[in-house]
């Protein structure tokens, strides 16, 4: 994310998930990163049966009171929340959670308490990739 020092305008899809050959997805998540090319950046989201794209820009800007505007820094932490995401492997832990929460507005400690999701395990919840990939530069 060199961008946000050379003015660069980006867009990167960003995605998480687990095992590609099975067929629970429930940590599987992709979302944008738009680098705004002044240093700060867009995380744009929806999450299916959670949230739409309005519901998350709204809440980004509540959040970051910058017009939902992330810094460097900011996007550099959630990177690092997605990198510990993937060491939960053996157990679903406060941290991990809140992690997750942060990150996407999703509370998948509730779901499991709730019946929505099933318990944990290793097989159906460990995060296996974290990609990201440039999608277009634009002016």
């Amino acid at each position: 994310m060199d961008d946000a020092r050379s003015g660069r305008k980006t867009v990167y899809k960003v995605s998480i998930g687990g095992d590609p050959d099975r067929k629970t997805i429930h940590l599987s998540h992709v979302f944008a990163v738009v680098s705004l090319g002044d240093g700060t950046f867009h995380q744009m989201q929806g999450f299916i049966h959670d949230y739409t794209l309005i519901d998350w820009m709204k809440h980004a800007e509540k959040t970051t009171g910058a017009g939902g505007r992330f810094t460097l820094d900011q996007m550099l932490s959630k990177l690092d929340q997605l990198l510990h995401l993937q060491q939960c492997q053996d157990a679903w832990s406060k941290r991990c959670n809140a992690d997750y929460l942060e990150l996407f507005m999703v509370d998948i400690g509730k779901k499991i308490e709730a019946g929505e999701l099933p318990k944990w395990s290793a097989d159906d919840y460990a995060i296996k990739f974290v990609g990201m990939e440039e999608m277009c530069v634009y002016v």
